[in-house]
């Protein structure tokens, strides 16, 4: 493929930018950014003729706010300045015969899946992955296929052809011409009144080609992007708070006072990535961050980095890219890094389902149909007790949370690992997903070596870390207020309420959850256990269990049973939920407001009643000298601290 057709295809896409916006306002002047918290361009907006000459020295001087300019370009190629707001595509362009913006000529006739203002954007023809055909733009039934080429180097497409030649970039944007060759509908010169823009766009071209020379190309972006930092995902995500920028805005200048913007979460989208709904007006699309993260990549690592436009009617503030920002991390790694941190954190650490994560505590191993660990291999077990109170610890349960840690949470199993005592840190999220996925080195007293403990980053994916971090942070709870641990795991509530709640549900509060095929769950007991807890499809003794794992059986009430079992009657698989899933829409992804488990105050009490409903009927249907052995039994696990 010839230069000058290449770097056509270039301005195409930029040109591709143009959305349908005929009701915005007129386009604004760039504003000054000592006024609003954003650097001007260090170009000044000036009108100018098409066919401009090139200026490598101009081009020199352009910085971050210049590249995020041009990101926004790419976007819109009608963004006439830094300030971000979408003022309407130019009158000039072309028309049809109803007087809308006509089709580019660039675009393929056999695609009519998008019109006017849609078909002159870059993105629409070379892709947010840069890569055009060879990238996620390159599948026939997108609606966006085009068969053009895109602006970086793939191992498709071989070199760019403007690659390292911005001159030849800033014509083909410009001019629509390469090398004397006219690509049809790519001369952008005429419609761009600000010669700067151009330059912005050019600045952006050719970094994007630098960055896909260093290997940073579409094909190994995902790459990226799953072994990208999520700690430093999250830091950004919500905690970045730049009160200084470190550019100046003259050169030799001193650093430019801006407005703090606080982290995406603080500034628009909510810890759990809600507080925007995204695309609003395209029904199909994902409407939250982690979703449109998951789905989008690209995109979502464009915007990130370069920002992402905003209509002048809009009640949305235009979202700054990482460029408009810079701070020394961002300046120092680069900001493709961080983004590719924040992407990856938002794919995974974003809407954690705390409910899933007890499940995840309770037995991760079914809950993930993995396989655990071999026998023998946790380096925890050789400083366990040997207490003959303490109860045995299956080589298939070594591994498990609740194996060490105990139903109630506070440990006692042969292990010092009381959750409750203060020494797990709930204020700091990154903290306990750090500790869930790295571990921590231990010394072992007693074979005097030192280990790393606790490290699940290799058995459990990032999307489960996320959820059982929200688990360890909001889930785990006192319990002496719900079982009595001096009346030998007595469950301390309403039995008669309880038995109501597990035979008639819950009606009075809200719609339970779904299951895959989108039908609603059973939250009545006795549909799986029935009537008496012990005869139903579920295949266990209900009440039996209640009394002599009181602590498991509280767990499992709440949280639900991990993994799934088979209903011997249908054949069909399923799981018994939690009565806390009650509370949340579906699918039940939505996080729980901070710190707080139960919003509506009522779940948790109503599973001690039904727990209570249990204990009393397997009371009033077992010999007394059963009773009496499991109290015994009880009695012994408490003075060893066994909340089971």
């Amino acid at each position: 493929m010839n230069r000058t057709l290449l770097l056509a295809f270039l301005t195409l896409s930029i040109a591709s930018i143009l959305t349908a916006c005929s009701d915005a306002a007129p386009a604004k002047k760039a504003k000054n950014s000592a006024g609003d918290g954003r650097r001007t361009s260090l170009l000044q907006t000036s009108a100018v003729q098409p066919s401009a000459t090139f200026d490598q020295e101009k081009l020199n001087n352009l910085t971050n706010v210049d590249l995020a300019w041009g990101g926004l370009i790419y976007d819109k190629f009608w963004v006439t300045s830094p300030d971000g707001t979408l003022p309407a595509p130019p009158a000039t362009l072309p028309t049809d015969a109803d007087g809308a913006v006509a089709v580019n000529e660039s675009w393929p006739a056999t695609n009519t899946k998008k019109t006017g203002a849609d078909t002159w954007r870059c993105v629409a023809c070379h892709g947010w992955d840069y890569a055009g055909v060879d990238g996620k733009f390159g599948d026939p039934n997108n609606a966006f296929f085009t068969g053009t080429r895109g602006v970086i180097t793939t191992a498709a497409s071989g070199a760019a052809k403007t690659l390292g030649d911005p001159a030849a970039i800033f014509d083909v944007i410009d001019t629509g011409t390469l090398n004397g060759t006219v690509i049809p509908g790519h001369s952008f010169g005429q419609y761009m009144p600000d010669e700067n823009a151009l330059y912005a766009i050019t600045y952006f071209v050719t970094m994007m080609q630098m960055e896909a020379t260093e290997k940073l190309d579409p094909q190994t972006t995902i790459a990226n992007i799953r072994s990208a930092d999520q700690l430093n995902g999250y830091k950004f995500y919500n905690l970045y708070n730049n009160k200084v920028s470190p550019m100046p805005l003259e050169p030799g200048g001193p650093p430019v006072e801006v407005a703090p913007i606080g982290g995406c979460a603080a500034s628009c989208h909510g810890f759990d990535g809600t507080g925007v709904i995204i695309h609003a007006d395209k029904p199909k699309d994902p409407k939250d961050v982690k979703t449109f993260s998951i789905k989008e990549p690209y995109e979502v690592l464009h915007k990130v980095r370069f920002g992402h436009l905003t209509l002048e009617t809009s009640t949305n503030a235009k979202m700054p890219g990482l460029e408009w920002y810079p701070t020394p991390e961002i300046i120092n790694t680069g900001a493709l890094k961080v983004a590719l941190d924040v992407l990856a954190y938002s794919q995974s650490g974003l809407l954690p389902n705390t409910i899933r994560g007890g499940r995840l505590y309770d037995n991760w191993v079914l809950e993930t149909k993995a396989e655990a660990p071999a026998a023998g291999t946790q380096p925890m077990m050789k400083i366990r007790g040997n207490d003959p109170i303490l109860p045995a610890i299956l080589p298939q349960e070594e591994w498990l949370c609740s194996s060490c840690h105990g139903f109630d949470y506070a440990g006692g199993l042969g292990f010092k690992t009381n959750l409750l005592a203060g020494n797990l840190d709930r204020g700091v999220i990154n903290g306990v997903y750090a500790f869930l996925s790295k571990g921590r080195n231990a010394w072992l007293p007693t074979t005097h070596e030192r280990v790393n403990v606790h490290s699940f980053g290799s058995l459990l994916t990032s999307a489960d870390l996320w959820d059982l971090d929200a688990f360890l942070r909001n889930g785990i709870m006192d319990t002496s207020n719900n079982i009595s641990r001096g009346l030998n795991g007595t469950a301390l509530g309403n039995a008669a309420a309880g038995m109501k709640f597990a035979t008639q549900g819950m009606p009075d509060l809200l719609v339970g959850p779904k299951d895959a095929m989108g039908m609603e769950i059973s939250m009545v007991c006795t549909s799986c256990h029935g009537a008496d807890g012990k005869s139903g499809t579920a295949n266990v003794d209900l009440p039996h269990i209640a009394w002599d794992a009181p602590w498991r059986f509280f767990h499992r009430v709440r949280f639900g049973m991990p993994g799934t079992f088979v209903d011997a009657t249908t054949g069909e698989a399923g799981r018994m939920p939690g009565l806390l899933e009650l509370i949340l829409p579906s699918p039940p992804d939505t996080a729980f407001p901070p710190n707080q488990i139960d919003p509506l105050g009522l779940l948790t009490p109503r599973a001690t009643d039904i727990q209570t409903f249990a204990q009393e009927s397997y009371v009033n249907t077992t010999p007394p000298a059963t009773i009496a052995a499991i109290k015994a039994k009880t009695a012994k696990t408490l003075r060893a601290g066994i909340g089971q």
